[in-house]
């Protein structure tokens, strides 16, 4: 990953752990790193994943853009000690933004929805029929009367019980912000990815950010079909 972060022109800084930071100069800054996070998508899906047979290589990445402030924090000791305990830290709006998608990039959540199976019964065939619908459509067309009992639109309904669905939803493993998309189309408007609609608004949010998030599963190609 560090390579693939420098491949493109990027500076790699703060490694902590499994993650680390790639800073971009201003020229070319939009394009450079969305191609480093394509980069990196298509390596840990097409290259790491499969060395790791036991086990699943997934990589989650965030961009955004702005100004941040760099600054060195520590104490001055003597020996060897001097340069573990002083370090550069980045700081600003942007590297927190950008770590917020991280951590919400290529994650897989299970969401449980309340949902109600409607019966109807058909008297001129004797036959029934269920169907599923969430629990908000289920009271939300229900008719009111006056009496405190509420009737059902439909004279075939017969009964209904209480169920739940649940199921599996899985963010991008790339995110990025509405800033960083805006600069990418401006300056690469001929890409493939914009041109086939691969990047799509996100329904999710963070804190601290209010506009939208872009995200897509995209590699290149030489990885995929290599």
């Amino acid at each position: 990953m560090a390579r693939c972060g420098g491949y493109y022109g990027g500076k790699v800084r703060n490694i902590v752990g499994d993650r680390l930071m790639v800073i971009f100069d201003r020229k070319d800054c939009f394009t450079n790193a969305i191609n480093t996070a394509i980069l990196m998508n298509s390596t840990s899906k097409y290259l790491l994943d499969k060395s790791f047979s036991h086990d699943e290589v997934r990589c989650g990445i965030g961009i955004d853009y702005g100004n941040v402030l760099v600054s060195k924090v520590g104490i001055i000791k003597r020996g060897s000690e001097n340069t573990a305990n002083k370090s550069l830290v980045w700081l600003g709006k942007p590297a927190n933004i950008a770590s917020k998608l991280t951590d919400k990039a290529n994650r897989t959540t299970i969401v449980t929805t309340s949902t109600v199976q409607e019966g109807f019964h058909y008297t001129s065939i004797d036959e029934w029929s269920w169907i599923e619908v969430d629990t908000p459509d289920f009271l939300d067309k229900l008719e009111e009367t006056y009496s405190p009992v509420l009737r059902h639109p439909n004279e075939y309904f017969s009964c209904f019980f209480q169920s739940s669905r649940t199921t599996g939803q899985t963010t991008s493993p790339i995110l990025m912000t509405e800033t960083v998309f805006a600069g990418f189309k401006a300056a690469h408007p001929e890409a493939r990815s914009l041109k086939e609609n691969w990047w799509k608004g996100q329904s999710m949010s963070i804190p601290g950010y209010d506009k939208k998030i872009y995200g897509g599963d995209v590699v290149f190609t030489l990885f995929r079909d290599g």
